[in-house]
Order: C-alpha cells, then structure tokens, then sequence
C-alpha cells in the first residue's frame, strides 16, 4: 500500500492546541501579562480546548477588535469549519484576510486551504497560489509541505525536488523525511545510506513518519530487528502505519494471534487496509485458524469505512457465498461501490458481472467499457479477460495479435491466467522454439499456484514430444493441481496410484481418485 508523506495542517490543532504556533506578537493582544497569569487570548485557547466555544468566540472576537492576528485567524478557522458558530465561509475569508493583513503567516495558508476547497472564494484568479506563495516566504513549513506537493502536481520534477533539497537544507523535518524517504529506496547504496542517515536524523527530532520510512528502508535490508525498533517508536505515538507493519512483521513470524492484535489496533487508528489483512489471514489460514464469517466480518469493516479495497473484497466473498450466503445483487452493489471509490480490480468485477448480466442487467456496451477502462489502468485480470474476447470475437472483432499483446501485458503484471492462456497458444507438436515458450508461460502460472497449469506442465514432463519425460517431475505437478480438486489431475494421480498398488485398500483408494 503506498503511503503519502502528505501532511496537511489541521488548523484545529494550529488554533486550539498550538500555542507556541499562535502565540501572540509581544503586546499584540492585551499588552504584557503579570509572569504566570493568562493572556486574554491563551483565556480564549483554553476555553476552545474546553468546547466553550461561546466564550473562546467572545474571547477571540474581543482581541480581534483590539488588533490580534491571532485572534483574527481563530475566528476564521471557527466560521469556515463551522466550530462553535454557523458555518460561513465568506465570513471566515474575511477573517482570514483580516489577520493577513495584520502580518499572520498562519492566515495566508488557511486562506489557501480554504480557497482550495472553495476556489468561487478567490477575489482574483490564482490568489489561493498567490496565497500559498506568501506563507512559504514567511517561513511557514507546513506551507512549504504543500508548496512542494504542488510543484509536483504540476509536473515540476525537477523544480519541486531542488525545493525539498532547499527545506531539507534548513532542516525543516518534513523535508528532511520526504527526501530521506526517497533516498533511503534508491538501488544506489550511496544515496540509501544518506537517505536513511537523514531519516535517523528527523526520527531523533521525533518525527514519527521518519521511524516508519526508517524502519521500512530497514526492512528491505533485511534488517528486521532495526526496523522493528523504528516501528515501534512510531508505534508509541499511535502512527497506524507502524503498527500495521509490525503486524506483519508477526505474520511473518507466523504469531497470528499476535499479529491480528496488533492489525486491529491499527484498524482502531482508522488504518482499514489493516482490516483488508485480517481478512485474507482468516479466509485463508494464516497464522490463524480458517473462518470465512470471520473474514467477511473483516472486510465489511473495511466497506463499511468506504476502503475500495474492501467493498471489492467483501463483493468477492458475497458474490461466491464464502462466508456469507450467496448473493450476487449485493456483489455487484459492493463492486460498484468499490469502482467508484478508486479500485480498477472493483472496476472489472463490475463490468465482468455488466457484461454478463450477473447480479445486475445484461448491459454490454456498459460492462465492455468498463473492461476497457480496467484493462487500459493496467488492472491483469481485466486486460486477460479483454484478450479472452478479441481472441473469440465475442463483442468485439476477432483479433488474435490485439489478444496476444493484451495477454502478454497481463502476463507480465502477473496474472496466472494470462500465462496458463498464452501456454495453450504457443503449444505445439511442430515448432519446439513455440513450445518452449508455452513451458515457460506454464511454468510462471504453475509456481503462481494455477491449477490447469499445474496439470498442464505435469502433461509436458509426463510425455512433451519434444524433452526426454520426467515422471518424478511429472508426478510433483500432477500432485499440486489434484491438491486443488483438478478433475484430470485427480484421475492421473489415481492412475499413478493404482500401478504401484499392492494391497486391495491401496487399489480402492487409488481407483476412487479416478
């Protein structure tokens, strides 16, 4: 799953709880306080803290009339999110645009946040960039943070990376993390070891993202027990991520009762790929004991959270009646759900269940192009799937070559279909350099787990005109696909059996395999 090292500033925080970050200018707004006593305006912070959000609004406004810009920026925050006032968003502006004008950095890159949101509250064309700008200038990282994330939106590579070495630079620890992270996965040694040289250096700043990007670059050495370290400091300050990873470091250890603790824990942090895992432990057994109901329930979290991942995972379950009564209505609901919120895999079990009326109407001109638009965002099962009809000619025009590039793209992503599909089309009888290939597209379905290529590669070792037979080899794969119900590969092993079969219940077993 990939992590963003996005980090917007919440200023319900800035206002409500940061208090070095708002402190007001000396005098700014009520003039020096006897040593011990509250300002006016910690007055207000403390009742905002205290949800008295009357007398922080009563609090703030005093000292706004009086000329605090931080004041002024609290009440902008208060209108614009609606926190303890009617929500009013040109009120909030102008707020905003109050402390602006009173020199408070912070309100230049609230007023960018919220003419983001809301770009009709620009009084001219690009004044939230213009905004943003400012805030950088003034020194404020959390604007740089985002300054450097539109550079690269705006495909500025090149720009935005000369920035982040500048804030990096200065020390600031969102840079210091966002280029160690970057350098400490290079396949360059050099750069790796600088990269997480600087992220030991953000992390003993006590930036937890630095311990988990640490941590992760740990991992990919091989260095489990410093990347546990790095994990379980980012863990303490309840950063899910880690605690996820640490989850999967127990998986690995296979202490799935330990592991599936530590993933609900993240899950409680609001980390929903952590109850994607703990599905597939309990649907699948591992390091724990298999329960499909168990597993659903899993997933439905995850749904119910709005994870794509989820809603995709829970059609599944739904769809095939694993765990769950069956119930293809509902699959497609959930596929439908999980394609809307960003899973091309939830894009193609829509248009699969489209195009032939599963769960939903028959609708081929919507399930074909919804299998286009999955196939085109690289989805495998999807562009297999797509290869399967132009090399049919089913909804679309019989193409061969169009089926063998879709394949081979699919192939490569990894899908085991694809490969067990491009194995039967290069099979031959007359052209060992095409059969040689089909064997190796067997061979990468067959490691994969794919049943019929399992079969498919024992019939090769078993009797492949054109290599000496191998049975020991033959009879491994034979064995690999009966393993997984395969009706042939059930018979050849009961044949198998049977031949070396010397006592009457060695028969009857054998011949029930058949």
């Amino acid at each position: 799953m990939k992590k963003s090292l996005r980090l917007p500033l919440i200023l319900a925080l800035a206002c409500a709880l940061a208090l070095p970050a708002f402190a007001a200018p000396e005098n700014a707004v009520s003039g020096d306080a006897p040593d011990g006593e509250p300002t006016p305006f910690t007055e207000g912070i403390q009742a905002w803290s205290a949800k008295d959000y009357d007398l922080a609004r009563s609090i703030f406004t005093e000292n706004a009339d009086k000329g605090s810009p931080q004041a002024m920026t609290a009440l902008g925050y208060m209108y614009s999110r609606g926190t303890g006032v009617k929500k009013d968003l040109k009120t909030g502006a102008h707020w905003y645009r109050m402390a602006i004008a009173a020199g408070e950095p912070y309100a230049m890159y609230a007023l960018y946040e919220l003419m983001k949101a809301e770009p009709s509250l620009e009084e001219t064309p690009g004044e939230a960039k213009s905004m943003l700008k400012g805030a950088v200038e003034k020194n404020l990282a959390a604007a740089a943070h985002e300054w450097y994330h539109v550079l690269e939106d705006e495909k500025k590579p090149d720009e935005a990376l000369a920035f982040l070495k500048k804030c990096a630079g200065e020390e600031q620890i969102w840079a210091m993390t966002t280029l160690g992270a970057k350098l400490a996965l290079s396949e360059n040694a050099v750069e790796a070891k600088a990269g997480l040289d600087m992220l030991n250096k953000s992390a003993a700043k006590g930036d937890m993202t630095a311990h988990y990007f640490a941590g992760t670059a740990e991992k990919r050495r091989g260095n489990i027990t410093e990347a546990r370290k790095h994990y379980e400091e980012a863990e303490k300050q309840d950063y899910a991520p880690a605690m996820y990873e640490l989850g999967c470091l127990l998986v690995d250890e296979n202490k799935g009762a330990e592991a599936a603790a530590q993933f609900t824990k993240a899950a409680n942090q609001g980390y929903t790929g952590a109850y994607i895992l703990l599905g597939r432990m309990y649907e699948r057994g591992r390091g724990v004991r298999r329960d499909p109901a168990v597993a659903v329930r899993y997933y439905k979290q995850a749904a119910d959270a709005g994870d794509a991942a989820g809603c995709n995972e829970l059609g599944r379950m739904v769809e095939q009646g694993l765990g769950v009564a069956p119930a293809p209505k509902n699959a497609y609901s959930l596929y439908v759900a999980a394609a809307a919120a960003g899973s091309v895999e939830g894009l193609y079990n829509q248009a699969r269940m489209e195009l032939y009326g599963i769960g939903t109407d028959k609708n081929v001109p919507a399930g074909l192009g919804n299998l286009r638009k999955a196939a085109e965002e690289g989805e495998p099962e999807a562009q297999s799937a797509l290869a399967t009809l132009y090399l049919n000619g089913e909804y679309v025009s019989q193409s061969r070559e169009e089926a063998l590039r879709l394949y081979r793209e699919a192939a490569a992503a990894g899908s085991a279909r694809a490969q067990f599909a491009l194995g039967e089309l290069f099979k031959s009888d007359t052209d060992k350099e095409s059969n040689d290939e089909a064997l190796k597209y067997y061979a990468q379905a067959a490691e994969a787990g794919y049943a019929p290529a399992q079969f498919a590669r024992a019939q090769s070792y078993a009797g492949d005109r054109w290599h000496t037979p191998d049975l020991v080899r033959a009879l491994k794969w034979y064995s690999a696909a009966a393993d997984q119900r395969h009706p042939a590969a059930m018979c050849a092993m009961g044949l198998f059996r049977l031949d070396a079969a010397e006592k009457d219940e060695d028969v009857r077993n054998a011949a029930a395999q058949i």
